[in-house]
């Protein structure tokens, strides 16, 4: 929601609790979600510990005058319920939605066979120095190629759409900061990371062969099995991941990073 006057905005105060220990190695220890994770005396000391910190942050906020505490992290939700007896203000789950926009279909068939082929043919010009390892084209694969900065125009657009932006007071403008295609072949993988810096990051599937390995948000669980001609989008700040191909045939993608003006 965007107000007219910095006065129509709510007060609040941010606590970053950066020297938390580490949480996804301690998640499942007493949650249903993932409860295969040995409840053994190392691993419920890992959680308590976690516990703790994250206690020690609610309770200052709650010292401080605050009427309800919204934790704006995935991970950090496991202990929501432990949290929420401790403290004596609500608290409020949030969390992002992974992924955000899942749509088929933004391409015909035969403009997907183009993209497949130009981006089979440009190769690979990183030489696997990125965290894709597998064939990348360039940053740049929009500025010469027409149908790719047709698929970008209608991603931005389907951005847009999603969330009201054209409806909205001073709605901020949407850009495509970087843009590249990827070819994996068996054995190839991209490593756990972001985009950071990008407020979206988006990936449309070209060809998914049978056994294509799938999109993993590792700190949310969570995997995605793309099928041809599906967009994904998602937040810039979400970690993500490709586990090593184990089909013969090429898996090949188009992935970007949105701004915001």
């Amino acid at each position: 929601m965007r107000f007219r006057s910095d006065q129509e905005y709510p007060l609040f105060i941010l606590y970053n609790k950066s020297n938390i220990p580490g949480r996804p190695e301690s998640i499942g220890i007493q949650t249903k979600e993932l409860s295969t994770i040995p409840k053994s005396s190392k691993n419920i000391i890992k959680y308590k510990k976690v516990l703790k910190s994250l206690l020690i942050g609610c309770r200052s906020l709650e010292k401080s005058g605050c009427k309800f505490i919204v934790i704006p992290c995935n991970t950090a939700h496991y202990w929501f319920k432990d949290l929420q007896k401790k403290i004596k203000i609500p608290m409020h789950e949030f969390s992002i939605k992974i992924p955000i926009i899942q749509k088929l279909n933004i391409l015909t068939q035969e403009e997907n066979d183009t993209l497949a082929k130009d981006i089979i043919d440009l190769g690979d010009v990183q030489n696997k120095t990125t965290n894709v390892k597998g064939d990348m084209t360039d940053w740049n694969l929009h500025t010469h190629n027409n149908l790719v900065q047709t698929l970008c125009d209608k991603v931005l657009d389907i951005i847009d759409e999603s969330y009201g932006r054209k409806n909205s007071f001073n709605p901020p403008k949407f850009y495509i900061r970087k843009c590249w295609g990827a070819t994996y072949g068996k054995g190839d993988w991209t490593k756990v990371h972001n985009h950071g810096g990008s407020v979206y990051a988006w990936c449309y599937y070209i060809r998914m062969p049978k056994g294509a390995s799938p999109l993993v948000f590792p700190e949310a669980e969570l995997e995605c099995h793309p099928k041809e001609g599906e967009l994904i989008v998602f937040p810039g700040i979400v970690k993500h991941s490709v586990p090593p191909c184990e089909c013969e045939e090429k898996r090949i993608m188009i992935a970007s990073n949105v701004g915001v003006k």
